[in-house]
């Protein structure tokens, strides 16, 4: 997986990335902001969860977006 990045205003961004972690994936979906140097740094707001997890919220939400 690349690197999504969602741009929510002039100075912030949703980042989503795929990593590793002993053996384990993970998807990050995190808060960026702009610093006073140009570069987007993350913020603590945001979720990490194994992609187990992740495909379950995604299957879940699937669900209850084709019943309504």
């Amino acid at each position: 997986m690349d690197k999504i990045i969602i741009e929510k205003n002039n100075t912030t961004r949703v980042q989503i990335e795929q990593s590793d972690y002993q053996g384990q994936g993970y998807i990050d979906i995190r808060l960026y902001y702009l610093d006073k140097d140009g570069e987007y740094k993350p913020t603590r707001k945001g979720l990490t969860l194994t992609i187990d997890k992740w495909q379950e919220i995604i299957q879940q939400l699937a669900q209850e977006l084709s019943l309504n």
